[in-house]
C-alpha cells in the first residue's frame, strides 16, 4: 500500500494513514460479518419461497422468478400488466397477506433473456444459479479493474480488499439485486473510454440500458464532447437490444414505456419510505427537508396530474405543494454538481486538441459521482459503482498531495457506514442527514478540480 501514501505528506503521517486505512477496512468487515452472518444463518435453513416473517425468500428475486415463470407458462405478452404481476408474485413468492408487496419488475423487454435460464428449478435452486450469475458479473468488473491498475498492483488488491468487505457486496447478493450489471459495464465502458477504443465503450454503454437512469450523465456528456463513434457503438447496441427485446415480445416492448410512467408516478405519489434508502440529490432533501418534494417535481414535469384542477388545491390545501426552502436546496444542489461536471470536462480552449489515449482518468471519476448524485432512481445497491470512481482517483493518487489521500480515505469511510441495507442507516446527528450523498459531492469536486489541473497542463 506504499503507493497509496506516496509523494505529497509529510513522511510522519504516512504510517498514520496506513493505520487508518486498516481500521476502515476492519469496520467495514466487521460490519459486512454481520450482515452476511445474518443472510446465511435465515437462507441456509429455509427453501423458499417464504421466509419466517412473511417476505418472500430473496425479496427482490422474486422479480425474476416471476419472468421466468412467463417463459414458462407463456405470459410475456402481459408482463408488465400490473394485475397480472402482482397475482403472479402472490402465487410465486406466497408473502403473508399482511406484507406490503410493492415489487414491481420494470427492467426491459431485453433484460428477460436472463432470468430465462431459471425456468424449472426450485425456488431455492434459482436463487443460487442467479446469485452465480451476478458474481460472474462481479468477477468480470475486477477484470477490467486489474487492467486499469496493472502497473499498480498493491492498489489493485487494495482495492479489492475494500470491496469484499463493503457492505454493497452482500446488500445485492441478498436481495438479488443487478447492481453487479452495471458495475461490469461502466467499468469496462470507462476503460475503452480513457483507452480510446470508442466503439466497444459505446456497446458497454448501450448495456446500461438495462436501467435508463445509468445514462443520465454519461449520455449528454457523449453529444456534448461529440464523441460520435462511441456515440455509434451505443446505436449499434440498442438496437441489438431492441431486437432482443422485439424477440421476447412485441406487446412487452409496446407497454414498456406507460409501465415505467405508471411506476414513476407511484415513486412519486406512494414512496414508502423508498427514499431512505436512495443516496442522490432528490433523495437527500426529501429525507432531510420535504417528503413532498418527489410529489412536487411529478407535478411540475407533469408526471402526474393535478388533482381537482391544475391548482392541486383542495378545501383550502395544496396537497402537492412543497417548501420553497426544498426546491430551491434541490435545484442549488443540482447546480453545483453540474458545474463541477461542467468543470471537469471543459476543454480549457477550442483549439485544445484531445488526449490521444482518450478521457483522462479524473473526468472518469466525476462521470461516476455525477450520475450517482442526479439519478432519480438509483437505490442503495447501486452505489456498489462508488468501486469505478474509486479506480480511477487510485490511478492518479500517488502523484497528488497527501490530503487527497485522506479526504477519499474520509468519503470511502462515511459510504461504508452509513449507507443503509434493509433498513434505514444510522444517524447520529440530531437532524436526518443522509451523509453519503455530501461524501459524493465532496469527492466530485475534489475530482473536477483535478480534471480542471490536469487539462490546462
Amino acid at each position: 500500500m506504499r503507493p497509496y501514501v506516496a509523494r505529497g505528506g509529510p513522511q510522519a503521517l504516512r504510517p498514520l494513514l496506513l493505520l487508518t486505512v486498516l481500521f476502515v477496512w476492519t469496520l467495514a468487515a466487521g460490519w459486512t460479518a454481520i450482515i452476511c452472518a445474518q443472510w446465511l444463518t435465515l437462507y441456509a435453513h429455509e427453501t423458499g419461497p417464504r421466509l419466517p416473517d412473511g417476505s418472500p425468500y430473496g425479496r427482490d428475486f422474486l422479480q425474476f422468478v416471476y419472468v421466468a415463470d412467463a417463459w414458462q407458462t407463456g405470459t410475456l405478452d402481459r408482463l408488465y400488466d400490473r394485475k397480472t404481476q402482482i397475482a403472479a408474485l402472490r402465487r410465486l413468492g406466497q408473502p403473508a397477506d399482511d406484507y406490503p408487496l410493492i415489487l414491481r419488475y420494470n427492467y426491459p423487454p431485453f433484460f428477460a433473456w436472463l432470468p430465462r435460464v431459471l425456468g424449472g428449478l426450485t425456488y431455492r435452486a434459482a436463487y443460487v444459479a442467479w446469485l452465480s450469475l451476478q458474481l460472474g458479473f462481479l468477477l468480470l468488473a475486477v477484470a477490467a479493474w486489474r487492467r486499469e491498475l496493472a502497473d499498480r498492483p498493491a492498489l489493485f488488491w487494495l482495492l479489492v480488499a475494500l470491496v469484499v468487505v463493503s457492505p454493497f457486496v452482500p446488500f445485492n447478493l441478498i436481495i438479488g439485486q443487478t447492481g453487479f450489471i452495471g458495475l461490469a459495464a461502466l467499468s469496462w465502458a470507462c476503460r475503452f473510454l480513457r483507452t480510446g477504443r470508442d466503439l466497444a465503450a459505446g456497446l458497454c454503454i448501450a448495456t446500461l440500458l438495462y436501467k435508463p437512469p445509468l445514462g443520465i450523465v454519461i449520455g449528454p456528456l457523449l453529444l456534448l464532447k461529440r464523441r460520435w463513434r462511441v456515440v455509434g457503438g451505443v446505436a449499434v447496441g440498442a438496437t441489438g437490444l431492441l431486437l432482443l427485446s422485439l424477440l421476447v415480445s412485441v406487446r412487452a416492448l409496446v407497454d414498456y414505456p406507460a409501465a415505467v410512467r405508471a411506476f414513476s408516478q407511484e415513486m412519486a405519489t406512494e414512496q414508502y419510505g423508498l427514499y431512505n434508502l436512495q443516496y442522490d440529490l432528490l433523495s437527500f432533501v426529501t429525507v432531510s427537508m420535504d417528503d413532498r418534494l418527489p410529489r412536487c417535481l411529478g407535478r411540475i414535469v407533469r408526471l402526474i396530474p393535478a388533482p381537482h384542477g391544475a391548482s392541486g388545491v383542495e378545501n383550502g390545501v395544496f396537497h402537492s405543494s412543497c417548501s420553497f426552502a426544498s426546491l430551491s436546496l434541490f435545484a442549488a444542489l443540482a447546480v453545483i454538481t453540474v458545474m463541477a461536471l461542467v468543470l471537469a470536462w471543459r476543454d480549457p480552449s477550442r483549439t485544445a486538441r484531445p488526449r490521444k489515449n482518450g478521457v483522462t482518468d479524473a473526468r472518469l471519476a466525476t462521470l461516476v459521482l455525477g450520475t450517482l448524485l442526479l439519478s432519480p432512481y438509483l437505490f442503495f445497491y447501486d452505489t456498489v459503482l462508488l468501486a469505478v470512481a474509486g479506480v480511477y482517483t487510485l490511478r492518479t493518487l500517488p502523484a497528488r498531495p497527501a490530503a487527497h489521500a485522506w479526504l477519499v480515505l474520509a468519503f470511502t469511510a462515511v459510504a461504508f457506514v452509513w449507507i443503509g441495507g434493509l433498513t434505514q442507516a444510522p444517524n447520529l446527528l440530531p437532524v436526518r442527514l443522509q451523509l453519503a450523498t455530501l461524501a459524493f459531492l465532496s469527492w466530485l469536486w475534489l475530482e473536477a478540480v483535478v480534471a480542471a489541473k490536469d487539462a490546462r497542463a
